[in-house]
Order: C-alpha cells, then sequence, then structure tokens
C-alpha cells in the first residue's frame, strides 16, 4: 500500500511538473506574439503618421512593414 502511495506521488509531482513545463512554454510563446504584433503596429503607425518614432528604431527595424 505504501508502494502505491509513493507511486502516485511521483506520478503526480511529474504530471505537475509537465503542466507547468507547458504553461511556461505556452506562456513565452504569447509574450513573443504579443512583441512581434506591437513592433508591427509601431511600425505601421510611424509610417502613417499617427505617432513619431520616438523609439528612435523606425529605420532599422521597419524596413518590411506592410
Amino acid at each position: 500500500m505504501q508502494q502505491e502511495t509513493e507511486q502516485i506521488a511521483v506520478y503526480s509531482t511529474m504530471a505537475a511538473i509537465v503542466t507547468a513545463l507547458l504553461l511556461w512554454i505556452a506562456v513565452s510563446t504569447m509574450d513573443y506574439d504579443d512583441a512581434q504584433r506591437a513592433e508591427v503596429e509601431y511600425c505601421q503607425h510611424v509610417r502613417d503618421g499617427l505617432w513619431p518614432d520616438f523609439k528612435g528604431i523606425y529605420e532599422e527595424a521597419c524596413d518590411d512593414v506592410e
């Protein structure tokens, strides 16, 4: 009985670690996508004259603005 309890504890710990890893990957991916989307939006707004180039990156970072 004690061996079963120990196995359950090990499997529960492994499941928690895998879950945490998957959540971390999902959140990291969303952060990256949000940063990319924000840069594209910044470039488009500067190109359209809605915003000044307050970051000073338009010449370098915004070559391929849609």
